[in-house]
């Protein structure tokens, strides 16, 4: 999957309050179908801080890869960064990313719980029932090569099965919110891009104001050097209403976000989602704005069909 980042590389960071309003949306029921992705592959960065984690060593997530390349069907790998990983004079990884990967999978008419459930059951599945080679037929290879053979794929699988089990409720919910930033990113469209600080002045200044040709030349350096703009998607304070809508009088809150599918084209036989805001109930002005509440997303069924 990360093969095809080379030529995709569509990479988008986050307002931390946007963040963590869309991690408080359920994305659950949202139909697979009804998604209209902004790109066919993209990574979307989760900030830092989110106490996001996988199993295992001190980690956090850091982002999703989202793939839909191929008609009516996605894939997902949710990244971990490593918290105790330091640092050493080289390009090259000092340690594999900790990850969990959602393979492709046709959709359907599925929604997303019932699309990331199904993925999660069919490993398992596979994990778990992987055959044991036949003792004799491993003897007889060993006579004919002069090799010991040890047959270790069904002991790896069963601690990929545990890994598995371990890890499904953060990437359900990691997968969750990537899939409420992808709906939010065409629907309520925000972004500003920016460029690293670490890229070349030079290359910036030939890129924005150079001739045609020095464009060119620049934007090519700077494929060369993997060095590309990042999206940042903003965020718009919601509007306060000052009473509810039912005349209640009630404390000063927000009410949570969600998304909404909307019959639209002709004949209303399309459908687009579209994200409701949260809304500041009943805030005065002067008072203190609540912080929104975090819900962490609950994993369906494991057994879920």
């Amino acid at each position: 999957m990360l093969s095809s980042w080379t030529q995709y590389r569509n990479i988008y960071t986050i307002d931390e309050t946007l963040f963590q309003m869309l991690r408080a949306t359920d994305a659950g029921n949202i139909p697979v179908e009804a998604i209209n992705w902004p790109h066919q592959y993209c990574f979307v960065a989760f900030p830092p801080g989110n106490g996001i984690a996988l199993k295992g060593r001190p980690n956090e997530i850091d982002g999703v890869y989202i793939d839909t390349r191929y008609d009516n069907s996605i894939s997902m790998m949710v990244i971990a960064r490593p918290l105790d990983a330091r640092s050493k004079p080289s390009n090259w990884p000092q340690v594999l990313d900790i990850h969990y990967y959602v393979p492709n999978t046709p959709y359907g008419d599925l929604t997303v719980a019932e699309l990331l459930s199904k993925t999660f059951r069919e490993e398992l599945t596979t994990f778990e029932n992987t055959p044991i080679r036949d003792p004799d037929e491993l003897a007889h290879l060993e006579d004919e090569y002069g090799i010991v053979i040890n047959d270790v794929q069904a002991e790896n699988d069963k601690l990929r099965a545990r890994e598995l089990l371990a890890n499904f409720d953060p990437a359900y919910l990691s997968c969750c919110i990537a899939i409420n930033i992808a709906c939010y990113l065409t629907s309520q469209p925000k972004t500003e891009s920016h460029w690293p600080e670490h890229t070349p002045k030079d290359l910036l200044e030939k890129l924005t104001t150079g001739t045609p040709k020095q464009r060119q030349n620049a934007s090519s350096d700077l494929m060369r050097l993997s060095i590309i703009p990042v999206n940042h998607i903003r965020f718009d304070q919601p509007e306060s209403r000052l009473q509810s809508p039912t005349g209640r009088t009630v404390a000063a809150h927000w009410r949570r976000g969600h998304f909404r599918a909307v019959a639209t084209g002709p004949g209303r036989t399309q459908r687009e989602i579209r994200w409701i805001k949260p809304v500041l109930v009943n805030h005065e002005h002067g008072t203190a704005i609540p912080k929104t509440q975090v819900h962490h997303a609950k994993a369906p069924d494991r057994d879920l069909h």
